[in-house]
C-alpha cells in the first residue's frame, strides 16, 4: 500500500469515527430533550429510563448518522488535501508509478476531442 493510500485511509478513518460520534450524540440528545422535557422539568425522570431511551434511540440515528459522517469526512479529508496541494503530489507520485498509464490516458483525451470526419 502506498504512502497516500495509508494516509488518506487514515484521515478517513479517523474523521468518519469523530463525525459519526458527534452526530450520533447530537441527533439522540435532540431527540431525547424532545421527548423527556416535561419530566425532567418535574424531576420524575429515573436514570434507567434515559439508559434504556438512549439505548433504543442509537440505532436509529445511525441510520442517519452513518452516511452523514462519511460525507462529512470525505470532504473534510478531500478539502484539507486540495487546501495543502498534496492532490498535485498524489498526482505526481501516480505518474511516477504508472507512466504507461498517464500516456494512455492522454492520447485517449487527444483522441476523444479529434474532430470525426462524417
Amino acid at each position: 500500500m502506498k504512502t497516500i493510500d495509508r494516509y488518506i485511509s487514515r484521515q478517513l478513518i479517523f474523521n468518519l469515527i469523530f463525525s459519526i460520534a458527534v452526530l450520533s450524540f447530537v441527533l439522540v440528545l435532540a431527540i431525547f430533550f424532545e421527548s423527556f422535557l416535561p419530566l425532567l422539568v418535574n424531576h420524575d425522570l429515573p436514570l434507567e429510563y434515559v439508559v434504556g431511551f438512549i439505548a433504543y434511540v442509537l440505532p436509529f440515528s445511525l441510520i442517519f448518522t452513518i452516511p452523514w459522517g462519511l460525507l462529512t469526512a470525505v470532504l473534510l479529508v478531500f478539502g484539507r488535501l486540495s487546501g495543502g496541494q498534496r492532490i498535485d503530489r498524489a498526482e505526481v507520485q501516480w505518474r511516477q508509478h504508472y507512466p504507461d498509464l498517464h500516456s494512455a490516458r492522454l492520447h485517449l483525451a487527444f483522441y476523444a476531442r479529434w474532430p470525426r470526419s462524417g
